[in-house]
């Protein structure tokens, strides 16, 4: 899909050697990407793999088109790129994506006159779940992806078994707050 090759990345550095500078650049910072929840994923995953624990509010540029600029025909990037008119070079490219990206945030940002992306960002910075203290550091070790988790009771038996296409994500809806 991207044309890239091992002649193109061999003399690329491998991600533990510049996780820390990626890390200094993104933590504190709103992460946004088009398809945010994707992007974010692989880097949250990468960096724990270094040894860096990261955790950010996050802005989807799919959800905010769909918000502040409804109706279009698609919100793939190069859709929504070509129906608003934006500059988008060397496709499926790290760099070209981003650029376009960029743009298309900076557009959403002008035209959001109803405050769409401030109330996004606090939506999302509330906890859907309420994992309690004591589970928190089990929870954030919890992997998004498939498999099997188990619940133990205090004597260790395991007391509830299930499935998951991502594990994280299931793992704390057992956590959710039920409205009353």
């Amino acid at each position: 899909m991207t044309g890239i090759d091992d002649a193109m990345v061999q003399d690329s550095p491998v991600f533990s050697e510049i996780a820390m500078e990626v890390f200094s650049m993104l933590n504190g910072r709103i992460f946004v990407a088009h398809n945010v929840n994707f992007d974010y994923s692989f880097i949250k995953h990468h960096l724990a793999i270094a040894g860096y624990h990261y955790k950010a509010s996050k802005l989807c540029t799919i959800q905010l088109s769909r918000a502040i600029r409804p109706g279009l025909l698609s919100y793939s990037l190069g859709k929504l790129c070509d129906a608003l008119e934006i500059e988008l070079n060397n496709r499926h490219r790290a760099g070209g994506d981003a650029d376009a990206t960029v743009l298309l945030f900076q557009q959403l940002l002008q035209w959001d006159i109803e405050g769409v992306v401030p109330a996004f960002l606090e939506r999302g910075n509330i906890e859907p779940q309420v994992v309690p203290d004591t589970l928190r550091d089990d929870f954030e070790q919890v992997p998004n992806k498939p498999g099997v988790y188990y619940f133990h009771n205090d004597k260790g038996q395991a007391v509830y078994v299930g499935k998951a296409n991502d594990l994280k994500k299931r793992v704390a809806q057992h956590f959710k707050r039920k409205k009353r």
